[in-house]
C-alpha cells in the first residue's frame, strides 16, 4: 500500500466518523427517543431539589443529560473530620488568692550548686569543685562563686555558702551517697 492509498482510507474513515456523529441512527419515534424527551423538563419550569425516578418503557435507555442530574448540597471536596468535636473547657470558678497582709519576706532561689568533689593541695588547702547545671568550677574558702553567691567554709562533712543579696547561709552536704 503506498502513501496515497493510505491517505484515501484515512480520509475516508474520518468522513465515515463526521457523518455518524452528525445524522441519528435511530428514527425519531422509537422508544428511546420518547424516553429521554419525556426526560427533559421543560426549561422555563422550575426543577425540583431531587427528580422522581422514570421507568424506561424498554431496554434501550439513553445516557442522562446533565440538566437532568439533581444539584448537590454543599461542597463536596470540604473537609470531613470523623472524630467527635472537642468538649467545651470547662473552667472552674476559683477565688482569687487572698492577699497577703503584712510585707512579704523576700525568698532565696533554690540552691544552684552541687558537690563534685574536692582536692587536698601541698600547702594544706582544700580545693572544692561544684557543679552549676552544665557548669562546673573550682573554688576555695573565702572566694565568691558568682555574683550572688560566696563559699565561706569548708567544713568535714558540708560546704556553708552564702546568698549574698539576703546575707543567708546554706549548707551543702559533701557526704558521699
Amino acid at each position: 500500500m503506498n502513501a496515497k492509498q493510505r491517505w484515501m482510507l484515512w480520509g475516508s474513515l474520518l468522513l465515515a466518523t463526521v457523518v455518524a456523529a452528525i445524522y441519528p441512527t435511530e428514527p425519531a419515534g422509537s422508544a428511546a427517543a420518547e424516553v429521554a424527551s419525556e426526560r427533559r423538563p421543560p426549561k422555563a419550569a422550575a426543577q425540583p431539589a431531587v427528580s422522581a425516578p422514570v421507568v424506561a418503557k424498554s431496554a434501550d435507555v439513553a445516557p442522562l443529560a446533565r440538566d437532568d442530574l439533581p444539584e448537590l448540597a454543599g461542597d463536596p471536596f470540604a473537609p470531613v473530620s470523623w472524630e467527635a468535636p472537642p468538649k467545651p473547657a470547662v473552667v472552674p470558678s476559683v477565688a482569687p488568692p487572698p492577699q497577703p497582709v503584712g510585707p512579704v519576706e523576700p525568698q532565696e532561689p533554690p540552691m544552684p550548686y552541687r558537690f563534685l568533689g574536692r582536692m587536698q593541695e601541698e600547702g594544706g588547702q582544700t580545693v572544692i569543685y561544684l557543679a552549676r547545671g552544665q557548669d562546673s568550677l573550682v573554688a576555695h574558702a573565702g572566694e565568691a562563686l558568682d555574683s550572688q553567691y560566696k563559699l565561706v567554709s569548708v567544713e568535714a562533712r558540708k560546704l556553708v555558702i552564702e546568698y549574698l543579696p539576703l546575707g543567708r547561709q546554706h549548707e551543702l552536704s559533701i557526704e558521699a551517697p
